[in-house]
Formats: structure tokens, sequence, C-alpha cells
């Protein structure tokens, strides 16, 4: 069984900062300059999250087949939750 260490703790991250990245999204119909900084904040979330689990991986994954995986995907959650 594959170690997700780096996966879990990313997923923790993308969860803690959740709520500031929907309260972006949500301030986002203020303007582009909002949207934009919407967008970005969820892009260095999901980022991170696909760096980690690439990490993870390398050894099976490439960076770019990571980043198909998104973190909120059932999948990738049952996969680093069996792992624990």
């Amino acid at each position: 069984m594959a170690d997700f260490r780096n996966t879990i703790e990313a997923l923790r991250v993308w969860d803690a900062t959740k709520p500031d990245r929907e309260k972006a999204w949500d301030n986002a119909s203020d303007g582009l300059v909002e949207l934009k900084l919407a967008e970005d904040e969820d892009a260095k979330a999901q980022a991170l999250v696909h760096a980690a689990f690439h990490e993870d991986t390398k050894h099976i994954n490439s960076l770019d087949r990571c980043a198909l995986v998104h973190p909120d995907d059932p999948w990738l959650r049952s996969l680093v939750e069996g792992s624990k």
C-alpha cells in the first residue's frame, strides 16, 4: 500500500481553506478582479493537492495525470483513506 501522507496533508489544507475559497467565489460577482482572485485561490489549492498526489505516486503517475483528479473526487478520498 502506498504512503499518501503528502496527499493527506494537502487535502487537509484543501478542506481547511474551502470556506474562504467559497466566500471568494461568492464575492466574484462583484467584478473581474474578484473573479480572478477566486480562480487563483482555487488553482493554488488544487495545485497543492496535485503536487502532493504526484509526489506520493510519482513511481506510477505523471504530474499531468495527477492534475486530472479533483481534490473532492470520491475516488481520491477513498484511496487516501484506505492507506491510513
